[in-house]
């Protein structure tokens, strides 16, 4: 009779890791995807203090291997309403998921190069301060993805993510289902 027991205990157990390692669920997000909800949100036009800016024609970079998006783009600059400029920039940022919105955020967004033609060079460091607070502040309450509540599976994605990593041009994100 115990042995009965020790092996339905047994088996039991076996089911439930079988059972708990077929939940994960992985949503793949092809770099084209992610470039066509980038270009509806374009062009983009900021105003602030003594700058303003238009960035334009932005390119989506999955970095291989990585938690990382990275942005190409197109930006025109005006400084003191008669300085007129343009360059181009790329910035990144680590993805992040937010359970209790089910959304997909970039944090710790970093412009890693911004050069911009007919621009007083000493002015550029400052350009790329004010624009580096303005991407965070943007980012911040920006999601790039949020989960579809009418897919089954995005619907019950809800409680943890498992791995974010970039591979063959697609961002691939695995939640646990429970």
């Amino acid at each position: 009779m115990l042995h009965k027991i020790f092996f339905i205990c047994l088996l039991t157990l076996s089911s439930l890791s079988l059972f708990a390692t077929a939940l994960p669920y992985t949503l793949k997000i092809s770099e084209q995807d992610l470039q066509e909800k980038l270009s509806k949100k374009l062009p983009i036009k900021k105003q602030a203090a003594y700058i303003s800016a238009k960035i334009y024609d932005s390119r989506v970079d999955l970095i291989e291997g990585s938690d990382q998006i990275g942005v190409f783009t197109h930006i025109d600059i005006t400084v003191l309403g008669n300085i007129k400029g343009a360059g181009r920039a790329y910035a990144k940022g680590v993805i992040t998921y937010d359970t209790e919105k089910k959304a997909f955020y970039l944090i710790k967004p970093n412009i890693v190069s911004l050069e911009i033609e007919n621009i007083p060079p000493d002015l550029i460091p400052e350009i790329k301060k004010i624009a580096q607070l303005s991407l965070e502040k943007a980012l911040q309450f920006s999601p790039f993805y949020l989960f579809n509540d009418q897919k089954t599976q995005e619907k019950m994605a809800n409680s943890s993510l498992q791995s974010i990593l970039v591979k063959d041009q697609t961002l691939l994100i695995k939640m646990s289902l429970l």
